[in-house]
């Protein structure tokens, strides 16, 4: 994966639930095994029960921003997540 070759902070990821070759649940477990402090935002059109399906007890730690939204609707759901309540 790219991002272990990438020594800087990674403060948070923004990801879709649902992508070809890969859901967005399985990169973020993948990702929180070696960034543990790291902050999710999901995106998605579906329902936010996919993440807490496949994420179990890491899913209260990730915000879910819902299609369609706004670049404003976007940029406060990172902020909250990033510095106030969790779950935007």
């Amino acid at each position: 994966m790219a991002s272990e070759s990438f020594a800087e902070t990674i403060d948070l990821l923004v990801s879709d639930v649902r992508m070809p070759g890969c859901s967005g649940p399985r990169l973020a477990r993948a990702l929180l095994g070696a960034r543990p402090g790291l902050r999710i935002l999901f995106i998605s059109g579906y329902a936010a029960g996919d993440i807490e399906a496949e994420l179990g007890p890491a899913a209260a730690q990730c915000g879910f921003l819902e299609k369609p939204f706004t670049a404003r609707g976007l940029r406060e759901a990172a902020r909250l997540v990033l510095f106030g309540s969790i779950n935007p």
